[in-house]
């Protein structure tokens, strides 16, 4: 007989560390995520909605992050982790839970030592008539 698997509606964002404080980027979406999902599978998921390479999103991880004000990460899951797995575990399905509807999954972007654009540009230049002393 064909069972059915489970499957629930969870919302992601993106995000990096800087330091000791969490930075979220991007627009957080929902995507739906079915019982034998492991983190590896919710990231490739992603990935490819946004139409990304594996080898792009290699450096990716999955997260467990409380919302608000001032967000933070509560567990990384690990690869081969079912994700609702998790998410149950961290309180994200019961409504007696302190968590119930503030956790989200995060996309932890690690920085492999390359420099980001902060937008910002510093030019120095030296004027023909400068001097030295």
């Amino acid at each position: 007989m064909y069972q059915t698997k489970l499957v629930k509606q969870v919302r992601i964002c993106h995000y990096e560390v800087r330091g000791k404080v969490i930075k979220r980027f991007g627009n957080p979406c929902l995507i739906h995520i079915n019982e034998l999902d492991k983190a590896s599978d919710a990231i490739q998921h992603v990935a490819e909605w946004l139409g990304i390479t594996s080898e792009e999103c290699a450096n990716w991880a999955l997260s467990i992050v409380q919302g608000g004000a001032a967000p933070k990460v509560l567990h990384d899951i690990s690869g081969e982790t079912t994700v609702l797995g998790a998410l149950d575990l961290a309180g994200a399905f019961n409504e007696s839970s302190e968590h119930f509807k503030v956790l989200n999954l995060g996309l932890r972007h690690h920085d492999q030592g390359s420099s980001q654009s902060t937008g910002i540009t510093i030019r120095c230049t030296v004027s023909a008539n400068a001097t030295s002393s």
